[in-house]
């Protein structure tokens, strides 16, 4: 658990405990600002493209696609015995090509 909750901070920038003062960091203050982006920009695509088993079936189309994921979640499935992994994209404007 304590792998996911650093790759999550990695990744979407969320520091692991309590969330402060009653509201999630990162969402809009009383002001109405716009949140700042927080984590690693491009986090996944970066670490796919540096892991060669990967890399190599990533092509340029796949790239684009990429740049909108957010988080990848692996669970164990018994029947049949194996395992999933879940992908989790922020919108964007190729999801309306599925």
């Amino acid at each position: 658990m304590e792998k996911f909750i650093k790759a999550q901070y990695i990744s979407e920038g969320i520091p692991p405990g309590p969330v402060k003062g009653g509201t999630k960091e990162g969402s809009k203050d009383q002001d109405d600002k716009v949140p700042e982006e927080k984590g690693v920009p491009n986090f996944w695509l970066t670490a796919m493209k540096t892991n060669e088993v990967p890399a190599e079936e990533i092509s340029k189309h796949d790239e684009e696609a990429l740049k909108y994921l957010k988080d990848i979640k692996w669970c164990r499935i018994d029947d049949p015995k194996g395992s999933k992994l879940e992908f989790f994209f922020n919108p964007n404007p190729l999801r309306t090509l599925f």
